[in-house]
């Protein structure tokens, strides 16, 4: 089974119990990193930054990583809104947890 078909079965079958909301954000999320991957502009940033001089390319430590997720994350999140702050907050939480984690070797 591909990523995409487990991620696709995941969300036809959404867990159920106290972990449910907190795993529906988890994937809404992981959607928007899969869809942002594969924009013009984040494939864009990548070129840019890779390009010009004085500019580190994206991927060089795991802080330069935590960045590029995040924007390509935010890129595409529309709709996991906190409308309080106005912020997708998940769209900075979960590539921060999973870069540090492989950073760590987790």
């Amino acid at each position: 089974m591909t990523n995409i078909e487990r991620f696709v079965e995941a969300i036809l079958t959404p867990p159920q119990g106290a972990d449910a909301k907190l795993a529906l954000h988890l994937l809404d999320t992981l959607g928007a990193w899969y869809g942002g991957i594969r924009t013009e502009d984040s494939l864009l940033a990548a070129k840019l930054t890779a390009a010009q001089p004085g500019l580190r390319a994206a991927g060089d430590s795991a802080l330069d990583r935590v960045a590029q997720r995040v924007a390509i994350v935010r890129n595409t999140e529309i709709d996991d809104i906190h409308m309080q702050s106005c912020t997708t907050i998940g769209s900075v939480v979960v590539p921060v947890a999973v870069t540090i984690a492989q950073a760590l070797g987790n």
